[in-house]
C-alpha cells in the first residue's frame, strides 16, 4: 500500500514508481504486481523507451523480418517487448494475434485492459487505414481500431508461449532482443537451458 501511495503521490514522475527499482530478472518474472500499479503511463514510458531503441538499433544485423521495420516485425516485436516487461518488471502480459478478412496478420499484446501496440504505425501507408492511423506507440483501453481491422483473434499467455517456444524465439530474436536489452540498460540473463528467450 505504501508504494501504490508513493506512486499515485508522484504522478508523472516514473523513476521512483516501485517496478522501476525491481529488476532482477528471474525474480522479477516471479512476483506478480497488482493491477492497479501497472498504469497506462508507465507502460507508455517503457514501451516509448523500447520503441526507441527499436528505431535507433543497427537492425541489419537481425533475422529479415527486421529489414523494413516496422513492417512485417509485428510477430517478433510484441514478443520481445512482453519479454522485457516479463523479465525486468514481472508483468506478464497475453500476445494477441488478429487476421483481417483479406487475411492481412497483425500481432500486440494486452496488459490487463490496455492494448499495447509498438508497430501499428506500419500500416499508415495502406490505401484502408489512411483515415484510421495508428501511433507507432498505441497504448489504450480503446480496442476498436484493433477489433475493426483484425476481427479474428487469438490470445496466448506471452510467459508460458515463451517457455514453450525458448529456442525458436533465440533463434528469430535473440540478438535483437540481446542488443536492445543492453541498449535499456540491461543484461538478459540466460534461461537453464541455455537461451536467452
Amino acid at each position: 500500500m505504501i508504494f501504490l501511495l508513493r506512486a499515485k503521490a508522484k504522478a508523472g514522475n516514473h523513476r521512483d514508481h516501485p517496478l522501476l527499482a525491481f529488476r532482477s530478472g528471474r525474480e522479477a518474472e516471479k512476483r506478480k504486481w497488482p493491477s492497479e500499479m501497472i498504469t497506462e503511463s508507465f507502460l507508455l514510458e517503457l514501451a516509448t523507451r523500447f520503441r526507441k531503441a527499436l528505431d535507433d538499433a543497427d537492425k541489419s544485423k537481425w533475422g529479415i523480418q527486421f529489414k523494413h521495420f516496422p513492417r512485417g516485425s509485428c510477430g517478433d516485436v510484441p514478443e520481445m517487448f512482453g519479454k522485457y516487461l516479463l523479465h525486468t518488471y514481472g508483468i506478464d502480459s497475453f500476445y494477441v494475434c488478429g487476421w483481417s478478412t483479406d487475411h492481412t496478420s497483425h500481432a500486440w499484446l494486452e496488459c490487463g485492459r490496455l492494448v499495447i501496440d509498438i508497430t501499428g504505425d506500419q500500416f499508415n501507408d495502406e490505401d484502408q487505414f489512411r483515415d484510421h492511423p495508428l501511433r507507432s506507440v498505441y497504448i489504450s483501453p480503446d480496442r476498436r481500431w484493433h477489433a475493426r481491422w483484425f476481427p479474428k483473434q487469438e490470445k496466448s499467455p506471452l510467459g508460458k508461449m515463451l517457455r514453450n517456444n525458448a529456442a525458436q524465439c533465440n533463434w528469430a530474436w535473440g540478438a535483437a532482443y540481446r542488443d536492445l536489452a543492453a541498449a535499456l540498460g540491461r543484461t538478459p540473463a540466460a534461461t537453464r537451458d541455455g537461451h536467452d528467450c
